[in-house]
């Protein structure tokens, strides 16, 4: 919802006062009014790209000193964000998936487990549910994020809390718990550099090296395997009826086709702007090719089907997954292409995010060619805060495959060849977000 993105109002600072009613959005305080416009966003008669909008409304996610009468506080100690309460749900149960080539993974489905309320003060994250609380200490957070309208944290040896808002946006958590997570590890000599998939310092970066591929050079000539005929005639017959429907109403077109390898394996890399970016991939490329997706997409025999199908690999966000990185070197060594989002996660403001460093680390390490692609357009049809899509024209722009060698063994340097190889396909240069 639009609110998500607004979690501030922009013209008299009201945070939580942005509403949508009977299709319009407005704030409930001063009455100024909003409408998403592509790219950009109108508040009242004002017009600006979304990533100039956050960028104002992201300085009202500042962790202040907050009354909290429900947990008990040590002395000195302050509650600097409190929320409302929500929905929790957690990873109650986890089932076997066989993937493509037998791939196997654990997936995880999320159960409704009650209600609670977040509490983060200088020194502990607490969850208060009823009138009964469990608290952990901040260096025992490993991740904060968000996962479609839910507020997210992984705690060290716990499962994954998942908590909905009514009213709070779970971007104003996301930013806040991550300025009181920089603040607490800057006063211990500590610089996070990432959040999610887990929370990594500066002092634990580490050279990689690429001289010895994971994947052998001589799969590079394989011939791209196929699956079973049935599933190989469902998947051509919903991308051929997704690719009528998109350039319909998208005009979906296709640059730089010729960039593909014809044989063995490769890693596409594309940016992530909105939620259909892998359906507008899948239909726009003449190849099949086995997309890396969150964990929780598997979570009815339906989706499980589908993600088998389109041959998924499931992955972790919130922790370390070797078992995906060993399932997708599996799909490479058979000489299956393998599709990734480096960013982990769609953007907010339309801009690209840094890559995550894991998934860097595999494409230094994997030894295949990397090709870049960038989905332009897809942001304007529907943002990750929006529930309405709007009629844009989409480009699938690819770019030459390269590789990293030997003189690349820094991760940061491999970071902004991936950034810049992608910002060159795109209509104009993008930057990351501000604390992400």
């Amino acid at each position: 919802m639009i609110s998500d993105f607004f979690f501030a109002c922009p013209r008299c600072g009201c945070r939580d006062c942005v509403v949508t009613r009977k299709r319009k959005t407005l704030c409930e305080k001063c009455g100024v009014d909003f409408e998403r416009m592509g790219r950009a966003v109108r508040v009242g008669n004002t017009v600006r790209p979304a990533y100039a909008w956050f960028d104002q409304i992201a300085k009202a996610a500042v962790p202040l000193p907050t009354p909290c009468e429900e947990v008990p506080l040590e002395p000195g100690e302050q509650a600097l964000a409190v929320s409302e309460v929500g929905t929790l749900r957690q990873a109650n149960r986890a089932r076997t998936f066989k993937g493509f080539l037998n791939h196997r993974a654990r997936v995880e489905e999320l159960q409704t487990a009650g209600t609670a309320r977040v509490v983060f003060t200088d020194r502990r994250f607490v969850l208060v549910q009823g009138k009964a609380f469990r608290w952990w200490p901040l260096e025992e957070v490993r991740c904060v994020t968000t996962d479609a309208r839910e507020f997210v944290v992984k705690v060290r040896n716990e499962g994954v809390f998942h908590i909905e808002f009514p009213h709070q946006s779970p971007l104003w958590w996301e930013l806040v718990s991550r300025e009181i997570l920089r603040r607490y590890w800057a006063l211990r000599d500590r610089e996070v550099i990432e959040y999610q998939p887990f929370l990594r310092f500066r002092d634990q970066e580490k050279l990689v090296k690429v001289a010895e591929p994971l994947v052998p050079p001589d799969t590079l000539g394989l011939r791209h395997p196929r699956d079973h005929w049935w599933r190989e005639v469902t998947y051509w017959a919903v991308r051929a009826v997704a690719r009528a429907v998109f350039e319909l109403f998208f005009e979906l077109t296709l640059e730089g086709r010729e960039h593909l390898p014809k044989r063995g394996p490769y890693i596409l890399i594309a940016n992530h702007e909105g939620y259909l970016d892998s359906f507008f991939i899948l239909a726009a490329l003449p190849v099949k090719l086995g997309f890396l997706a969150k964990n929780t997409e598997f979570d009815s025999a339906f989706h499980r089907w589908a993600m088998r199908v389109f041959r998924s690999v499931p992955v972790h966000r919130h922790r370390p997954d070797p078992v995906a990185v060993a399932n997708t070197l599996r799909l490479l060594r058979r000489g299956a292409p393998v599709a990734i989002f480096p960013e982990g996660e769609r953007t907010w403001d339309g801009r690209l995010l840094p890559p995550k460093r894991t998934t860097v680390k595999l494409l230094m390490r994997a030894g295949v060619p990397v090709v870049p692609c960038r989905v332009i357009g897809s942001y304007d049809v529907l943002p990750r805060w929006d529930t309405r899509m709007q009629k844009h024209d989409v480009t699938v722009r690819l770019g030459p495959p390269f590789r990293f060698d030997e003189s690349v063994a820094s991760v940061e340097e491999a970071m902004e060849e991936i950034q810049a190889r992608l910002e060159a396909l795109g209509p104009g240069k993008g930057a990351g977000s501000p604390n992400r």
